[in-house]
C-alpha cells in the first residue's frame, strides 16, 4: 500500500559524525551522535561520544591546581559523553567529560567533569526559545582519578542553597529557587 502524497516519518532514528577545529589553536574535537526524532523535526533524545585535545588552558586541570607545569598552549587529550532529553516545554542536557594524565602539564592522574542543566521554554529542535532553570554549567562537578581512587576537587552544591521560596520576589536571578 502507498499513499497518493508523502507521509512524514513518526519516528526516526539518526546520526552524525561531526569534526570541530579551532583553526587558531589547532584544539579539535571529533563528535558522534544518534538522535530519535518524531514528526521529522522534533528531536526527543540525543546521545553523543566525543574526543579531542585541548591546550592546557582549556582543561579544568587549571580550576583545581592539578595541573601546575608546562605552558597553557601544551595539548592534553580527553573524551566524553552527551545527552539531551527533551519534552517540548522542557529539556536537559548532560555532559561527562575525561581529561587523560598528561605529565608535559603536572597533570598526573585523570580529570574528570560533570555538567548538566535544565531549560524551560518551547524546544522544537529547528527553534528554542527558553532559558536555563537549574544546572551546575557554571560551577561543574571536578574529581580527579587514578590508582589511589577518587579525590573530589568540587562538591556538587545544592541547588536551592540560598535561594528564596518559590513565589516570593527576588531582587536578582540567583536568588530565585
Amino acid at each position: 500500500f502507498s499513499a497518493p502524497f508523502p507521509v512524514p516519518g513518526i519516528v526516526e532514528l539518526g546520526g552524525s559524525i561531526s569534526v570541530f577545529v579551532g583553526w587558531e589553536t589547532m584544539e579539535f574535537e571529533v563528535v558522534g551522535c544518534i538522535d530519535l526524532t518524531l514528526f521529522s523535526f522534533w528531536t526527543v533524545l540525543e546521545l553523543c561520544v566525543f574526543a579531542g585535545n585541548c591546550q592546557k588552558k582549556n582543561n579544568p586541570c587549571t580550576n583545581v591546581n592539578a595541573c601546575n607545569s608546562g605552558s597553557d598552549t601544551d595539548r592534553t587529550w580527553y573524551w566524553g559523553l552527551s545527552g539531551e532529553v527533551n519534552i517540548i516545554f522542557a529539556w536537559a542536557n548532560l555532559y561527562y567529560n575525561h581529561y587523560f594524565p598528561a605529565e608535559k602539564v603536572g597533570l598526573t592522574q585523570a580529570v574528570n567533569q560533570f555538567k548538566w542543566y535544565v531549560s524551560a521554554g518551547i524546544n522544537l529542535g529547528f527553534i528554542s526559545i527558553g532559558g536555563v532553570i537549574a544546572g551546575n554549567s557554571d560551577d561543574p562537578h571536578i574529581w580527579l582519578s587514578g590508582e589511589n581512587g577518587d579525590d573530589e576537587k568540587s562538591k556538587p552544591k545544592d541547588a536551592s542553597e540560598g535561594k528564596r521560596a518559590l513565589g516570593a520576589t527576588c531582587g536578582k536571578n540567583k536568588e530565585c529557587a
